[in-house]
C-alpha cells in the first residue's frame, strides 16, 4: 500500500460477505490501521472476520484494495 498522509483527501470502503459495513471520506488519516479504528468508533463493531478494505486516495491518485482480519 502506498504512503498515506494526514492531509490527504481519502474515500474507504469496508466489505464483508458482499456488504458494506463502513465507508469513510475526510483526511486526518495517516493509516489503514486508522481507518479502521475509525470503523470500530462508528458503531461497525459487530463486523468480525475476513472483509476487504478499499482505500482510494485521490490527492495522491492511487487506489488499493486488501483483505484484513476483523477481531
Amino acid at each position: 500500500m502506498a504512503r498515506i498522509s494526514p492531509s490527504d483527501n481519502l474515500f474507504a470502503t469496508v466489505y464483508q460477505r458482499g456488504r458494506e459495513v463502513f465507508r469513510y471520506s475526510g483526511s486526518g488519516i495517516d493509516s489503514a490501521a486508522m481507518i479502521l479504528e475509525k470503523m470500530r468508533g462508528y458503531g461497525a463493531a459487530t463486523a468480525a472476520g475476513i472483509a476487504t478494505l478499499n482505500i482510494r486516495n485521490a490527492s495522491q491518485g492511487w487506489s488499493s484494495t486488501c483483505s484484513v482480519y476483523l477481531t
